[in-house]
């Protein structure tokens, strides 16, 4: 539109200048055609003079009405004649002008010389007025200003209806462009496709907008493949339970999972492309040197690269990490095989290390205790003997001042070399008889003057107990003897004097400490801190501190007994001890016992003296493979008025007892050669005697006794070397106790038969139920069982526990064994083993616990026990 405007007016201003250079020329043109016509008219007036003549000439421009005057001049070029118009006050010249034309002050002049025969004779002059040509021009510029206004308006009106025709498809189809690149919308609807040229170019575009949308698609579905796998890759490497790094081929770091950001101490945002010498940075744990990074091994060689032994992962926060030697680095190669970059797998082998530091320690110790127990069984028995015999000598020889004091002399000697045999027993015994439960707080009030006491002057004392002090199941003469000896250490590494702290508080053990001790579970200890600022220990004095004869004093000063039977004290009640030390620093050791379930503090310990010896009438059999001790248990029983049997080993005491001799009590030793032990022998007199009681006594159990002391003979434990007054102590107690039962709070089952169709497991039924004192039936499948039931019910034979324990897939079900039985109207329990995945589930007639199937006598026990409620 603009354009049209701009055209019309450049149009108009050329015709404009046309007109008025043509009209200029054709006035000029005129003027002088007059003033050519006047100078010939006036010849024959000048010639003869004739004024009036001449005046008549003149007059005729009356017509001009441009022309404001006319002068005739002369030959002596002198005004002849003039005409003027009215109201013109312009003169003629006095003088012609010369020939000629031109325009003054928007005036014309003309000066046309009168020639006659070639001879120049006046001249004529005529001065017009350019108005009516200006005004002419101003009227066609009006005209032409009309018509381009016009001709605009038309053009306006025009070029409103072809943008409706032909620019609206256009801004429409720009519109749609717009939103498109607005909304990344391809889905767009497109205008109506006409078959004009925006018709062609809508359809075009049309394709192209499909085509895009195509690509778009592509596009999009590539990209969330490409998230989807980047995802999968990062959660894959998340999972992984070791450190994962990756580096481009320049060793810049382009992935990490979370296990390596812990380990390194970087995160991933602050660890890309940073060059992985920065970020994985390891050394020597020896010589402590930096160690070459197996990245640029593999960088320079191509070829897999495993991380050496004994690597210390340095963090960026300064904590240290021992790798595991099992990591490595290997090349990421294209289908060329050119290395695009690394991959680096390694894991944290700290506490692996330090659990399995803890394991040998603790697997030292137990031999050690093993080694050390039989030590002070062998000595045990011989003590036993000299001491047993020491004392029938002392009643010869009592109205003898002399041998008397001999005697007692030697009594006294042998009972210091018991008490050294028990403290070493003290480490690597397991059994508790003695444990209740103790109040640690109320102890140490009676412990605090006694400490006190035992430290010398120089030595600042203080004591530190929370309120609310859990309880905690021990023997408080041993914890005594524990705090004793350790404050008497104490004592001793501080010579010059120094500060001795005990603290009591409640602590709980999680599995990230456990982990590291293995030889602890998780859960609720009270805990004991001693500290004291004397000398301290270095490493090699900590690992060996609890070895039994191990002293780091002269020989004069200790036996080196007392930190084994601190050690053998935590262990036997459930606890943990540990030692933190620095030369010349301090030491400070933190004994950990478990929390009793029990509310109640029970503070009686018996302790029974009597001033005479108690007595019976009852018959026993004695049971010991040393002679001696046997010959001198059977004197002292002989003494106490019972009726006694000797046997030395399992095979005679079972003769004896299958014999219609009657006994009321077996005393045996646990420990003896031919394959049958105190309690498999006691197991047997039980089926054989089912009222007899059992007393049993040893200076020590191995290991694979020690288990069996959960079992209810337990609590009948007579140690050796024993004195006459203990044995008849002990006598008494278990003759007039109640009937001996399987397990505690069981007096009334005693035949268990067991369904199991796996000869494994199902002797190792047997063995754990003997142990506590069942008498078992087995049965390979349940139609067995079911035979061996009815079998027993009609020879009225009673059985009062079944266990069914059978594989899905062989024969009768555990539930169609135990419906079977119980169908027939019998009052017993059953307790049916459930398959379920991993876990199995205990289902006892009128009782329902879960648990692990896993056969140890404390949950069988347990079960057994419910049973009975």
């Amino acid at each position: 539109m603009l354009s049209v405007v701009i055209s019309l007016l450049l149009m108009s201003s050329a015709v404009i200048i046309s007109e008025r250079y043509l009209g200029k020329k054709l006035m000029t043109e005129r003027l002088l055609t007059v003033n050519r016509i006047i100078a010939d008219r006036s010849t024959a007036a000048l010639v003869f003079d004739d004024k009036i003549a001449a005046k008549q000439n003149l007059q005729a421009l009356d017509n001009e009405s441009s022309v404001l005057l006319a002068c005739i001049y002369g030959k002596e070029q002198l005004l002849f004649s003039s005409y003027i118009k009215d109201n013109v006050k312009n003169n003629c010249p006095n003088k012609a002008p010369e020939k000629g034309h031109k325009v003054i002050d928007n005036n014309f002049e003309a000066s046309q010389k009168i020639i006659l025969d070639g001879e120049e004779i006046g001249t004529v002059y005529i001065l017009a007025s350019n108005k009516a040509l200006y005004q002419r021009e101003i009227n066609f510029v009006l005209i032409i200003l009309v018509i381009v206004l016009v001709a605009s308006t038309i053009s306006y009106l025009l070029a409103i209806k072809l943008q409706t025709l032909i620019s609206q498809p256009i801004l429409e189809l720009a519109n749609i462009v717009r939103l498109i690149s607005n909304n990344e919308n391809y889905s767009t609807f497109m205008p109506k496709v006409t078959n004009d040229e925006i018709g062609v170019l809508n359809k075009s575009f049309k394709n192209m907008m499909e085509q895009i949308k195509k690509r778009e698609l592509s596009r999009d579905e590539a990209e969330q493949e490409l998230i989807k796998k980047e995802k999968d890759l990062d959660i894959t490497l998340h999972s992984i339970a070791d450190a994962v790094i990756t580096t481009n081929a320049q060793g810049m770091i382009t992935r990490m999972n979370l296990v390596a950001e812990h380990l390194t101490g970087w995160s991933f945002v602050s660890a890309r492309n940073k060059n992985i010498k920065l970020v994985f940075n390891i050394i020597d744990s020896n010589s402590k040197e930096l160690i070459k990074n197996p990245i640029e091994k593999v960088l320079t060689s191509g070829e897999v690269s495993y991380i050496e032994k004994n690597t210390i992962l340095v963090s960026k926060n300064g904590i240290s990490y021992q790798i595991a030697d099992s990591g490595s680095a290997a090349p990421i190669k294209d289908e060329n095989g050119t290395i695009q970059g690394v991959i680096l797998v390694f894991s944290d082998a700290t506490s692996q290390l330090q659990t399995e530091k803890a394991l040998r320690r603790s697997q030292k110790m137990e031999a050690i205790g093993q080694l050390s127990g039989g030590i002070a069984h062998d000595f045990n028995n011989r003590l036993g003997i000299i001491i047993g015999y020491l004392d029938i000598l002392k009643n010869y020889v009592e109205n003898d001042e002399k041998p008397s004091k001999w005697v007692n002399t030697a009594i006294k000697a042998t009972l210091r070399c018991s008490d050294l045999t028990q403290q070493l027993l003290g480490f690597s015994r397991q059994n508790t008889e003695k444990k209740v439960v103790v109040n640690v707080k109320n102890e140490f009030k009676d412990l605090e003057n006694m400490i006190a006491r035992s430290l010398t002057p120089g030595i600042k004392f203080v004591i530190s107990i929370v309120e609310d002090l859990w309880l905690v199941e021990t023997d408080p003469g041993e914890l005594h003897d524990a705090i004793l000896n350790l404050a008497i250490n104490a004592r001793d590494a501080m010579p010059d004097g120094g500060q001795f702290l005990i603290e009591a508080n409640n602590s709980y053990l999680d599995t990230e400490y456990t982990h590291l001790n293995p030889e602890i579970l998780t859960g609720d200890y009270l805990q004991i801190v001693l500290s004291d600022t004397g000398k301290g220990m270095n490493k090699e004095t900590i690992e060996h501190i609890f070895e039994p004869f191990y002293t780091t004093k002269s020989k004069a000063s200790g036996t080196g007994l007392g930190m084994a039977m601190v050690y053998g004290f935590a262990k036997r009640y459930g606890g943990h001890i540990k030692i933190y030390s620095e030369l010349n620093v301090g030491t400070t050791i933190r004994i950990f016992l478990p929390r009793s379930k029990d509310s109640i503090e029970v503070s009686e310990v018996n302790n029974i003296t009597v001033d005479k010896l108690p007595t019976g009438n009852e018959s026993i059999l004695i049971v010991d493979d040393e002679f001696d001790l046997l010959q001198l248990a059977a004197q002292y029983i002989s003494d106490l008025n019972y009726t006694f049997y000797t046997a030395e080993n399992a095979e005679q005491a079972l003769i004896i007892l299958k014999g219609n001799l009657t006994i009321d009590l077996l005393f045996s030793d646990i420990v003896m050669p031919g394959g049958i032990n105190g309690y498999e022998l006691a197991n047997l007199a039980l089926e054989l005697k089912p009222d007899i009681k059992v007393l049993l006594t040893s200076g020590f159990t191995s290991q694979s006794m020690l288990n069996n002391n959960k079992s209810h003979f337990a609590k009948n434990l007579l140690s050796k070397p024993y004195r006459k007054i203990e044995l008849a102590q002990r006598l008494r107690k278990v003759l007039d106790g109640s009937k001996t039962s399987t397990v505690s709070g069981l007096t009334t089952l005693y035949t268990v038969l067991i369904v199991n169709d796996r000869p494994n497991i199902r002797a190792l039924y047997k063995i754990k139920l003997i142990n506590l004192g069942f008498k078992t039936i087995l049965a390979n499948d349940g139609y067995e069982a079911l035979n061996i039931y009815k079998q027993y019910k009609k020879n009225n034979k009673t059985i009062d526990v079944i266990i069914i324990d059978l594989s899905p897939e062989n024969g009768l079900s555990n539930e169609q064994v135990k419906e079977n039985i119980l169908s027939q109207g019998n009052s017993l329990n059953i307790i049916v083993f459930l398959y379920n995945n991993s876990n199995t589930q205990f289902t006892v007639f009128n009782l329902h616990a879960t648990g692990a199937k896993a056969l140890y006598e404390e949950d069988i026990k347990h079960v057994l026990e419910s049973t009975s409620r």
